[in-house]
């Protein structure tokens, strides 16, 4: 597959690229491309079912925006989101994290990325014991509590 057959599949809505080598190729690299290349799954892949973002979350979440140190370098995921424009450019232009949330047993981070609506935020759930992304949620407090804007 080629640069330009990569690009007009993408635009196309295809989102798993195999074997993909752009190394030769002026301005990209197969890091640009890390979510894409020899990989089984895409990002959109990565969203959560309610089911499945539950299982991260405990009844007591604590805020820990202002002591959380980061387990792990979230940017790169979040730049995959920007392309699929679940998360706006800006937001990961500026590296903008609204809340971060830790559960009781200190198993996984929930960092709260910031929408256009202020009760809307794409939760990236890191596990914290073995750092990795777990995937990302679209939380909705409109929906979940009722509230409004």
């Amino acid at each position: 597959m080629t640069h330009l057959e990569f690009f007009e599949a993408f635009e196309q809505g295809q989102r798993k690229f195999n074997n993909l080598d752009f190394e030769d190729l002026e301005g990209f690299s197969d890091k640009d491309f890390k979510y894409f290349i020899n990989a089984d799954a895409s990002i959109l892949e990565q969203e959560l079912t309610e089911d499945d973002y539950l299982k991260t979350f405990d009844n007591k979440m604590t805020d820990v925006t202002i002591t959380a140190e980061p387990e792990i370098y979230i940017w790169d995921f979040v730049k995959q989101l920007v392309y699929e424009k679940i998360v706006d450019k800006k937001v990961f232009d500026n590296k903008t994290v609204e809340l971060v949330y830790r559960d009781e047993y200190s198993q996984f981070d929930h960092i709260l990325l910031p929408t256009d609506n202020n009760n809307k935020f794409v939760v990236i759930i890191v596990k914290i014991n073995e750092p990795s992304i777990i995937g990302f949620y679209r939380l909705d407090l409109e929906k979940l509590y009722g509230i409004n804007d």
